[in-house]
């Protein structure tokens, strides 16, 4: 009974450890873009929007955007609220793995302090933190899917509800369950099984439907590049490289898009026999239990999805959970035994993995320290700077992106903080970028109309053609220095974003 009252105790404070870490860090975090744009999209859309438009744009469901709708419609102040709801999710998944995994106690006291599980999926407040829960709340159902089979399912379908992502991977384990059912001959046995299916079904195809991209979404079309990796090289380096990149290597850069990653040959030679000790190590675990096929089929399908339809680097923290999982659903208590026989091979997969908590753990140390050393975005910094002068009455503009009026990211960032977006009027009424892809002809518009406006701040340093067409000449000066980071693991990318300003805007400034 000591024993059990200590290991309560121990459990206990790890929880509140995380929690208290994470409202600390939290607090000091400047919200970026993902999670302006979504607050924005919460705030300003109506619950038809929310439903049938805007996952059609965005490419996911629309389950957090309504989450975050309750406190954004109401008045609640925005990192208040956004951050509110991030710090319960990654909370809680702490909690489910702390108290119901399976692990060694070392492990489920550390694995909740690396990076991916406490910076990039608890602090940045994305759909990821769902997405943890519903992979730990799938770990714990799983033994009883054929019993009650309505849990593993509801897990499931919350997986589903986190992510597209979410959708692929969830329809991955439920293949590999019925296949498990049909090779027993054991899936008409179950009234309950059928109908908890045949409702996970219908949720994901309901999902799929509203998250088909339209023609002209940025997301759909990001692979048509000259520059983008073939299919067959992006393939190859999601199954030889980014199983590397979730605990072991770090050699893809922050928020990357997985068209553009072109590691060197040593690299990539390094990540894929870090890739096969990953596989090998997990493999061993499975061994015997029969569930290394729940890892291997919905990996190919995800790894399929993500190299032909849309990857962002962020999203490499989805691998670890999924190996997580099948970790989870293969150890058992009675197998510490094994793993602490002195076998060579043993120690030596123990010492591997114990080498990627620590790395994990150091990358999670290095990247909260810079989150609150340094700013991570200019919005909350801009948007003070504009209440303290009054220069929202000035007329402004940002600058485009590869020629498409995708504006600044800087300002989606700041809008959250001000009751009037910044731009509203241009971003197609709305005060998020709805990431559509404007035809030459809608742009030559778009810039036509610019001549009739009177532009006194820009955002960033505009293209000559927004020069001529906006009347900006040398009497434009530097009103404003905006200096952020973008922290990726053991890295902390700077940048500068320029504020121009007409001689008139600037005299506001000394006023």
């Amino acid at each position: 009974m000591k024993l059990e009252g200590k290991r309560r105790t121990a459990n206990l404070v790890v929880l509140l450890a995380y929690i208290a870490l994470q409202i600390t860090v939290t607090s000091f975090h400047e919200p970026w873009f993902d999670e302006a744009q979504a607050w924005m999209i919460a705030r300003e859309s109506t619950l038809k929007e929310l439903l049938f438009k805007i996952p059609h744009l965005e490419g996911h469901p629309s389950f957090w955007w309504l989450l975050l709708a309750v406190p954004a419609k109401i008045g609640v102040p925005y990192e208040i609220g956004i951050k509110t709801i991030e710090v319960y999710f990654a909370s809680f998944a702490c909690y489910l793995l702390v108290y119901k995994s399976p692990f060694p106690w070392c492990v489920r006291y550390l694995l909740p302090f690396t990076y991916f599980l406490f910076y990039q999926y608890g602090i940045q407040a994305r759909p990821y933190s769902i997405m943890m829960c519903a992979f730990f709340l799938s770990a714990i159902t799983w033994d009883e899917r054929d019993t009650r089979p309505f849990r593993f399912c509801g897990a499931l379908g919350l997986l589903c509800l986190s992510s597209s992502y979410g959708i692929i991977i969830a329809g991955g384990l439920a293949i590999v369950w019925i296949f498990e059912l049909l090779w027993g001959k054991e899936l008409l046995k179950n009234g309950k099984r059928i109908l908890a299916l045949s409702s996970l079904l219908l949720v994901s195809l309901f999902l799929i439907w509203t998250i088909i991209p339209e023609k002209n979404t940025f997301g759909a079309s990001m692979y048509n590049n000259a520059k983008a990796n073939s299919l067959l090289i992006r393939l190859f380096y999601f199954f030889a490289c980014i199983t590397a990149e979730t605990a072991f290597t770090s050699f893809a850069s922050s928020d990357y898009f997985f068209f553009n990653f072109k590691p060197h040959i040593v690299d990539t030679c390094f990540m894929t026999i870090i890739t096969a000790l990953i596989w090998f190590g997990t493999y061993r675990v499975c061994k015997g239990k029969k569930t290394f096929r729940y890892i291997l089929i919905p990996y190919l399908l995800f790894a399929v999805f993500s190299s032909v339809v849309y990857f962002c680097m962020h999203h490499i923290g989805i691998v670890l959970l999924l190996f997580l999982f099948c970790l989870w659903i293969s150890y058992k208590p009675e197998d510490r035994v094994e793993w602490r026989s002195k076998t060579l091979l043993n120690k030596g997969l123990t010492v591997f993995m114990a080498i990627g908590l620590g790395i994990g753990i150091i990358w999670n140390i290095t990247a909260s320290v810079n989150d609150v050393y340094y700013s991570f975005s200019p919005g909350r910094e801009l948007a003070e700077f504009i209440e303290d002068n009054d220069l929202q009455r000035f007329g402004w503009i940002a600058t485009w992106y590869n020629n498409t009026h995708s504006y600044s990211q800087v300002i989606i960032e700041t809008n959250p903080y001000l009751e009037e977006p910044l731009l509203k009027g241009k971003l197609n009424g709305h005060g998020y970028i709805d990431h559509d892809i404007p035809s030459e002809e809608t742009m030559e518009k778009e810039l036509e109309s610019l001549k009739s406006d009177k532009i006194e701040i820009v955002v960033g340093i505009p293209n000559d053609e927004i020069y001529k067409q906006c009347n900006i000449n040398s009497k434009f000066g530097l009103g404003r220095m905006l200096e952020y980071n973008r922290i990726w693991k053991n890295k902390n990318e700077f940048f500068l974003e320029y504020i121009l300003m007409s001689e008139e805007a600037l005299e506001q400034l000394k006023e």
